[in-house]
């Protein structure tokens, strides 16, 4: 559900202040130029630092403070992508991705401890409605979507919330969890992949994953794994295999849990690093009905950057069997 020219009333300085609480340090020189992007929740009456909006589709809506949001200053890059898991569905869906919430440079954003808390919320649970706002001093749009996840068996894996790989070679690691200091169950490790070679506490290999695919924009597509061979070049007995009894809900469980990867290097040498691990793409999917309604949102978004000086990007991507094909470009 699209409102534009037609919204009478939104309270967005609640926005504003709900960034600024957010301790974001990043300086946007002249509001007027400033583009607001935020993911808020339906509520039945209003809540502090929510939204009040009034159109002629929604009616009278109260909003929720929002979820995620970020300020998009000038001379910034803004991503969106819609994606295609081919072998499991010929419908793609669009993907919010949590970076685009960031804080960094010329965007004051969220930390990214908070964008995994709330996308690991209750709120953002697939089948949910939410709202997606974009707001500027010259333009708005609303749209009214649902949260969806892909059934897809691969995992993705990245440096940070802002990267999309992990500075290690190779194409097969173990996955650990990271345990309190001293644990009697847990082995010390240093990381070899960054110059700080801190230590860290870690299980045995809780399951072994390997590279699949990769993208612009979009963290390392990996495979679950039950080979014999472990990452580090161990025999695995079939009992003890690392992933053989991992359900999707466990799986869940580990969704943007910072991680420990083991593995070889193309040398045969041991690398360890930290890393971020997500059991489906870190950031929002949002359920498509039809073609008509991904065009909607392109055209509105289209029609939305006129005017302003970013690079608002579209990307399309394909995820099938053999490998991932992508497209995309400026709107």
């Amino acid at each position: 559900m699209n409102q534009r020219a037609d919204l009478l009333s939104v309270s967005w300085l609640a926005a504003f202040v709900l960034l600024a609480l957010m301790g974001c340090g990043t300086d946007i020189l002249s509001n007027n130029s400033n583009i607001t992007i935020s993911i808020a929740v339906g509520v039945d009456e209003p809540v502090e630092g929510g939204l009040l909006v009034q159109t002629k589709s929604l009616g009278k809506t109260h909003l929720s403070k929002p979820l995620l949001s970020a300020i998009y200053g000038e001379d910034t890059e803004i991503n969106f992508f819609d994606i295609t898991f081919s072998d499991l569905s010929p419908k793609p869906f669009l993907y919010i991705p949590a970076r685009l919430f960031l804080n960094r440079d010329r965007v004051s954003g969220m930390a990214p401890e908070e964008i995994i808390e709330k996308l690991n919320s209750a709120e953002l649970l697939p089948g949910n409605l939410i709202y997606l706002i974009v707001d500027s001093s010259k333009n708005r749009i609303i749209h009214q979507l649902t949260t969806t996840r892909e059934k897809d068996s691969t995992v993705f894996v990245h440096s940070e919330l802002g990267e999309d790989g992990w500075g290690m070679t190779g194409s097969k690691f173990e996955v650990r969890q990271i345990l309190k200091e001293n644990d009697p169950d847990g082995t010390a490790m240093k990381t070899t992949s960054d110059s700080n070679k801190e230590v860290y506490w870690v299980s045995p290999p809780q399951f072994i994953i390997s590279k699949k695919t990769t993208s612009s924009g979009i963290p390392w597509r990996c495979q679950l794994t039950n080979d014999l061979e472990s990452a580090a070049g161990a025999k695995v007995s079939p009992s003890d295999q690392p992933g053989k009894r991992l359900t999707q809900e466990e799986l869940n469980d580990w969704n943007g849990e910072p991680v420990i990867l083991t593995g070889l290097d193309s040398e045969g040498m041991n690398q360890t690093t930290k890393a971020l691990f997500w059991s489906s793409l870190p950031g929002l999917q949002i359920k498509i009905d039809t073609p008509a309604k991904l065009n909607e949102i392109k055209s509105d978004f289209r029609q939305f950057r006129q005017g302003w000086s970013r690079h608002w990007n579209w990307h399309t991507i394909d995820y099938s069997e053999s490998g991932v094909s992508s497209h995309g470009g400026t709107l």
